[in-house]
């Protein structure tokens, strides 16, 4: 059976549409039941599981109806099995699309109460919830206490095989010292010996310089003036130069005396 199978449910245009997860439960009216005069109407109806009759499926069931174009309400299975079961009463499937989808309506209420639609959904098992997250806890506090047991340990290990390494490696230049006729290091030579050097300096550019032979500038004149020759000479001048500091310090000197 091949029709159009709405997209979304629409009660307001007539075209209803309710996806399953669980079993669907409908109402056909039971004989049995023993009414009175003031009995409750849902009390008419025994509850139905609707199913494929096909594979038998009843989880995940797909209920339709087009008002304008079904006579009964047409059911899909999760294995594509299509047909139209007139089991489902036709005022029933729409009263409850329209509870379901816009406002209840107060004369269709006794459906739900009589049971009309999906199971209800199992209770929650909150013990069993609990052991979940329990379980979940311990194995996080005890990863990460494996974790910091392991970097403790290799921390450990590193330091151990430190030790080890210098022992072995002492042990080591004392047997290549005794091969080549040298006395090994006393105790007290040991103990003055000079401790190992830590972070080297950089060198200074000057160092830089002196390897490639590339001399280092000396040190300039004291007088930009004279460049300390002590006169100032140019074509047809020779004077003694006024800014040398011996020269400014002998003025000083003379005007001092001066004024005393």
């Amino acid at each position: 059976m091949k029709r159009y199978w709405p997209a979304q449910p629409d009660p307001l245009h007539a075209r209803h549409l309710i996806r399953c997860e669980r079993p669907f439960r409908y109402l056909v009216e039971d004989e049995e039941a023993d009414l009175g005069p003031f009995a409750d109407p849902a009390r008419r109806w025994a509850q139905r599981t609707l199913a494929c009759p096909v594979c038998l499926a009843e989880d995940g069931l797909h209920l339709s109806l087009i008002e304008s174009e079904d006579t009964d309400v047409v059911v899909r299975c999760p294995g594509r099995h299509e047909w139209p079961d007139p089991r489902l009463d036709r005022r029933h499937f729409v009263a409850h699309s329209r509870n379901l989808f816009l406002e209840p309506d107060s004369d269709w209420v006794w459906l739900e109460e009589a049971g009309y639609g999906q199971e209800p959904p199992p209770p929650v098992d909150y013990w069993a919830e609990g052991r979940e997250a329990a379980v979940v806890i311990t194995k996080y506090f005890a990863k990460r206490a494996t974790g910091r047991l392991g970097r403790t340990l290799r921390r450990g290990r590193r330091k151990a095989g430190r030790a080890v390494t210098g022992a072995a490696r002492a042990a080591g230049q004392a047997v290549r010292g005794r091969l080549a006729g040298q006395d090994p290091p006393c105790e007290e030579q040991a103990q003055t010996a000079p401790a190992p050097a830590g972070r080297r300096r950089p060198k200074g550019p000057a160092a830089y310089r002196r390897a490639p032979g590339v001399p280092a500038p000396s040190r300039g004149p004291r007088c930009l003036v004279c460049s300390d020759t002590g006169r100032i000479t140019a074509p047809g001048v020779d004077i003694p130069c006024p800014e040398c500091p011996s020269r400014r310090t002998a003025r000083t000197r003379t005007r001092d005396d001066r004024t005393e």
